[in-house]
């Protein structure tokens, strides 16, 4: 009797929410500090494709997008700078800095324009959050790995050309239309023909 009771009664005994979990926006068991977060860094534009894992820029004004966040339970204020190395043993070139302001778990994204002129591989952006008061900076930093080269490649992804045929097929008098579907899968333009 005592059990079954016991078993009535429990559920009031305990917050909301379901026993034995806790609310996921508790912050419970969590430092009350800001946490920056440099999640990603991403060229938008300017001319760059990734293949085989490695990414690939070309000579060519850029924008760089730096993705943040704050992880943390207090709100956080912090400088955002990204640096570019145009060899693995290059002295850092400050691209910009931008003073950010982020509440708990606000994100936010910054760009930056830069020129590329040096080809060559090893070359990176390197974004840094600035210290917030944080208690671990282990995630206050994020690379852009890249090579700068010019990658030609395109993908014809169908058409609608007649099969090849022996003798050649024949078209008659007037207009005839046909359709090809590519696409650019290097980070320059590339020349389009059918033969």
């Amino acid at each position: 009797m005592l059990f079954v009771l016991l078993m009535i009664f429990q559920p009031m005994l305990e917050p909301a929410g379901m026993l034995g979990e806790q609310d996921a926006l508790s912050t419970a068991g969590r430092a009350a500090v800001p946490d920056m977060a440099v999640m990603g860094i991403t060229a938008t534009d300017g001319g760059s494709v990734e293949q085989g894992g490695m990414n690939y820029l070309a000579v060519n004004s850029h924008t760089i997008r730096v993705d943040i966040e704050n992880l943390g339970a207090l709100a956080g204020q912090s400088t955002l700078s990204l640096h570019y190395y145009s060899s693995a043993a290059a002295i850092a070139v400050l691209v910009g800095s931008v003073a950010v302001d982020l509440d708990p778990f606000e994100q936010e994204s910054h760009t930056f324009n830069h020129p590329i002129l040096v080809t060559g591989a090893d070359q990176r952006f390197a974004a840094t959050l600035t210290d917030a008061g944080e208690g671990d900076l282990t995630n206050n930093f994020n690379d852009l790995d890249f090579t700068v080269q010019t990658v030609e490649d395109g993908d014809n992804l169908g058409d609608s050309l007649p099969p090849m045929s022996a003798p050649p097929y024949r078209v008659g008098l007037g207009s005839l239309t046909y359709e090809a579907t590519v696409r650019n899968a290097g980070n320059v333009p590339i020349q389009v023909d059918s033969r």
